[in-house]
């Protein structure tokens, strides 16, 4: 058996490779460096590594739309967070579930964990994955119909990214809003939730037109 250094420049080369395949949404070959990285973390018994293979795997099945794998997959990395004791790694495993059952259209499972999500992001103070579970259940709830939870968590969506300084995602937010007050026939209150919505989305447009260009070196 490899020993834990043995392999490391092996791990972080298939582990990168798979991140940067998921951002470039070359899934397919996500999935091939995922299966590669779990085989070497594996070899030297890194729980953690086969956490991350696992939740890089699911998030690369999901995207392809393979929602029964991509379940599987993000129930083993949610197992062995929990046998890590990793409270943050659960509550991104729960996450990853509820956004999966989310894509199958299964909204009571969506909701359950991403209300586990939720629980754990406060316990540990995760704001991204607070405003992440508000999202989700957000549109969770207005998909199920109970548009008054939704609304609910949507406002708490907005809360957190306007006190993150987050324009974009604060238009997001009141965009979902609006939607959902729609779905209530509250059009007074839709209209002006879009309008703010047009308003924070044009002054995007006018930041980047000033912005240089990336720098890509």
């Amino acid at each position: 058996m490899l020993s834990i250094e043995d392999n490391t420049e092996e791990r972080c080369a298939d582990e990168n490779l798979a991140i940067v395949h998921i951002g470039l949404r070359n899934f397919i070959d996500a999935i091939q460096c995922g299966k590669q990285l779990f085989i070497v973390v594996k070899e030297v018994r890194d729980m953690a590594g086969q956490g991350r293979a696992y939740r890089r795997l699911g998030i690369a099945c999901r995207n392809l739309g393979n929602l029964d794998e991509a379940i599987e997959y993000h129930k083993q990395e949610l197992s062995i967070a929990k046998e890590l004791g990793d409270r943050a790694g659960e509550g991104r495993a729960n996450g990853n579930l509820g956004k999966s059952y989310l894509d199958r259209r299964d909204f009571n499972e969506a909701i359950k964990y991403h209300k586990q999500e939720l629980s754990i992001a406060k316990e540990v103070s995760i704001r991204d994955g607070e405003k992440h579970a508000c999202t989700c259940l957000g549109i969770a709830y207005r998909c199920r119909g109970s548009l008054n939870k939704s609304i609910k968590n949507h406002k708490r969506e907005h809360s957190l990214v306007k006190e993150g300084g987050d324009r974009a995602g604060e238009g997001r937010a009141i965009e979902n809003l609006g939607i959902t007050y729609r779905n209530l026939r509250d059009r007074n209150k839709a209209i002006h939730c879009h309008e703010k919505m047009l308003k924070i989305n044009k002054e995007g447009s006018d930041r980047a037109i000033c912005l240089p260009p990336p720098n890509f070196a």
